[in-house]
């Protein structure tokens, strides 16, 4: 008995479903006659009479076309619908420095991650520009062999490191984006439109009229843009992760690497130079030696100048 009344009640309750979306369609999408040529482009001037009732069909088939989509475990199709608010927001770099606004990726909707990527993009670069004035400034001097300590450039590549885990937070925040969207590739929204059309009234000309204009509306949102743009933002936060944690060390290790040869080099030209200045005063001495003061000497100087070479090494003239 118990079971028979559960049944009962489950049938009304269906059917009471059934009523209530039968007469939402009824009102939303009520029989009329649309010329062909508004069923192609219902905003032509003489789609007036028509226009408001098969715009209106449309939302109700949108509506009935998302629900589908819910019923088959797939998530929404409006990208606006994706919300996350509980997503954790990821810092890059220091707030104190860059300014705790200018350097969160929020990962809570689409178009939020995509903003994030620019920004991160933005800081990348900065710091960047940054470590290339440090080592410029470093290379400069270790060429004209002045002190210069390698703090500042150790401190901008220390920076740029400091980005590498946030980076890979920020991809990994993206995945359930990426997923949301991919869920959406198989579900053909037109089909399902005309699907519910048939199980609805096949002749209703407004019906008909409505599944092109809501077909077209979510065209115009562009969903498989939006599955490609989820997966660029990833792969984009990916990509950056990896330049900071793959190139850079190898790049800051051979920067360190031709600073030193800098120095080296700027060390043995200095170490040559001073050799040469040895070898000319010690050629100069030997040839000076016949000159001496002291034994009567005298020689003759480029233009003819008579001198000699005293105890102290110098040149005495006029003699």
């Amino acid at each position: 008995m118990l079971k028979t009344t559960i049944a009962i009640a489950l049938s009304m309750l269906l059917l009471g479903c059934q009523t209530a979306q039968r007469r939402e369609y009824l009102s939303a999408c009520p029989r009329a006659e649309v010329p062909q040529s508004c069923s192609i482009n219902v905003a032509r001037a003489e789609c007036g009479p028509v226009r408001t009732v098969v715009l209106s069909c449309a939302t109700y088939l949108d509506k009935a076309v998302n629900a589908e989509a819910a019923h088959q475990g797939r998530a929404s199709l409006d990208p606006a619908d994706f919300q996350n608010p509980e997503a954790v927001k990821i810092q890059l770099g220091s707030p104190q420095t860059q300014g705790a606004s200018g350097t969160i990726v929020d990962p809570t909707n689409l178009l939020s991650y995509q903003r994030s990527l620019g920004i991160a993009s933005e800081l990348v670069a900065e710091k960047t520009r940054r470590y290339a004035a440090a080592l410029r400034e470093y290379e400069d001097a270790a060429s004209l062999g002045r002190q210069h300590s390698i703090d500042d450039l150790q401190t901008a590549y220390s920076e740029i490191q400091a980005l590498r885990t946030p980076l890979q937070q920020a991809a990994a925040a993206g995945e359930p984006i990426a997923r949301f969207y991919f869920q959406n590739a198989g579900f053909s929204y037109p089909a399902a439109a005309r699907n519910i059309t048939n199980q609805l009234d096949l002749h209703n000309d407004t019906l008909n009229a409505a599944v092109l204009i809501a077909s077209q509306r979510h065209e115009a949102l562009n969903y498989p843009g939006s599955r490609m743009l989820a997966r660029m933002l990833v792969e984009g936060f990916r990509g950056l992760s990896d330049q900071v944690s793959k190139e850079w060390p190898e790049r800051f290790s051979k920067d360190k690497v031709r600073a030193e040869r800098l120095i080296a080099d700027y060390a043995r030209r200095r170490a040559s130079e001073a050799q040469a200045r040895e070898y000319n005063r010690q050629r100069g001495s030997q040839s000076d030696r016949g000159c001496s003061c002291s034994n009567g000497s005298v020689c003759y100087g480029p233009r003819g100048g008579r001198f000699c070479i005293t105890s102290g090494g110098n040149k005495r003239y006029g003699i």
